[in-house]
């Protein structure tokens, strides 16, 4: 890895600590692990022969911090705009926002907001039924 992929890196655990801290986990640093302790923290069920899709009755997505992609996808697009706010007065030569957490749609730019899934397979077929199963 060149240099400035391990700093990348660096600087991505950093703010994964960060964001693990807002959501008061101060000895995590992993936000994928922050996910899977909020998700217990919030949802477990209280009583072990409860349904967990009992538990889901009132899901509130707040609770749970972003996947360590969607932070990255953020970062992207949120370096990518500073960078035109920062050139605002020169004629600047911008890189490819496709490249920096956009992607074009229908000739319009649209947020990536995740490349990698969000929860295990196993658990999204828990949490969205399949059609089949109806």
């Amino acid at each position: 890895a060149s240099f400035h992929e391990t700093e990348a890196r660096e600087k991505l655990k950093v703010t994964e600590r960060f964001v693990c801290e807002l959501y008061g986990l101060k000895n995590c640093d992993s936000l994928n692990e922050a996910r899977q302790l909020c998700f217990e923290r919030a949802y477990c069920p209280k009583k072990m022969d409860a349904p967990l899709v009992k538990q889901f009755t009132r899901f509130e997505p707040w609770l749970i911090p972003p996947t360590q992609d969607a932070l990255l996808q953020k970062i992207r697009r949120s370096m990518y705009i500073s960078m035109i706010w920062m050139n605002a007065t020169c004629d600047p030569e911008l890189p490819n926002p496709t490249m920096n957490g956009w992607e074009l749609v229908e000739s319009e730019f649209r947020p990536v907001w995740i490349e990698k899934d969000m929860a295990p397979k196993t658990l999204m077929d828990i949490v969205i039924p399949n059609e089949c199963d109806k």
